[in-house]
């Protein structure tokens, strides 16, 4: 007798079979386009070495970075998010950068060069912060580019451009917050670089920044030193409250005519404040600012933050709004 062996062969339509294979493409892809989290291994390293990381991939430009081990920049990083852990460094290293689109947190030790603008950390997302449990957040040059319109804020008050440091202003908006201040140098010069860029005021127009910033400068300067403020557009720098309480005489240096607009206070409370001055150009002093000097029993002597005696508030560079001259 015969044995009759039938078989079954599935034969699928071709249009079936590209759709099919076009919906597993479309899949893969949107999967790939998530970012992934990738974290520092315990016993860290160099940051775009693949030993360095969790399963051996050294982080891109779409991907959040978690500093779980120590770990040392010595070439350009990017990222998205970047967090490191309490009880972990990361170094960055002289004449390299780490460039962001999401939000900087730091609830550890962010160490880079000790002086000079020598290394940089751009923050280029829209509606970011820099901020984290740390004490203290240094930075060598840090850049503010989140497009025209943006906003970068100060999550909190940890924020210290070192020693001879930027801070570049170069698009968007930057929201120190009312609460919030940030420290421009320990004991040397430091400079504020504005582009295309700016401090959030009444008219950046930018979503519920467009009341005035009300953060505050604390300019911590050596005798002889200077906080300058260069516009290298036209643009006028929209400051707001600048407070100095370091026994020196230094210097407000505006580079260019026009460039800087006082919004709050400017605070010289130091014992030798008599000798602190602008230099450069005037500054322009809006409706609610007010200049508080501590003369400590000597005559004040007017400079450029008072060279005219007429004018209109908020137009007319040197022409004070408001000024107070007492002993502290």
């Amino acid at each position: 007798m015969k044995k009759i062996i039938s078989s079954c062969v599935l034969i699928m339509p071709t249009n079936f079979k590209r759709n099919l294979i076009l919906t597993v493409i479309a899949s893969m892809a949107m999967l790939s386009s998530y970012a992934a989290t990738i974290s520092s291994v315990p016993g860290g390293g160099n940051w775009n070495s693949t030993t360095t990381w969790v399963g051996g991939v050294i982080p891109l430009a779409t991907d959040n970075a978690v500093i779980a081990g120590n770990v040392t920049v010595t070439a350009a990083a990017v990222c998205t998010n970047l967090t490191i852990n309490a009880g972990q460094t990361l170094t960055l290293q002289g004449g390299q950068s780490i460039t962001l689109s999401g939000n900087w947190v730091n609830n550890g030790t962010f160490n880079p060069p000790c002086c000079g603008g020598s290394s940089t950390v751009t923050m280029k997302g829209a509606g970011t912060s820099i901020g984290g449990s740390a004490a203290i957040n240094y930075f060598n040059t840090l850049v503010i580019d989140p497009g025209a319109g943006n906003t970068v804020s100060f999550a909190n008050s940890s924020v210290v451009i070192r020693n001879g440091g930027i801070l570049q202003l170069q698009t968007g908006v930057l929201y120190v917050g009312p609460a919030n201040s940030f420290t421009m140098s320990e004991n040397q010069s430091a400079s504020i670089t504005v582009v295309n860029g700016n401090f959030a005021n009444a008219n950046d127009g930018t979503g519920s920044h467009t009341d005035a910033d009300a953060g505050t400068i604390n300019a911590f300067q050596a005798s002889g030193a200077n906080l300058t403020v260069n516009s290298t557009t036209g643009n006028i720098a929209q400051i707001y409250n600048i407070n100095s309480t370091n026994d020196a005489n230094w210097k407000l240096a505006i580079t260019t005519a026009g460039s800087v607009r006082i919004n709050g206070t400017v605070t010289i409370v130091g014992t030798q404040s008599n000798g602190w001055q602008v230099s450069g150009n005037p500054p322009i002093w809006g409706a609610a600012s007010t200049l508080y000097l501590n003369k400590n029993g000597q005559q004040y002597n007017q400079g450029l933050e008072w060279n005219a005696n007429a004018g209109t508030i908020g137009v007319t560079p040197g022409y004070i709004n408001n000024i107070t001259l007492v002993n502290m």
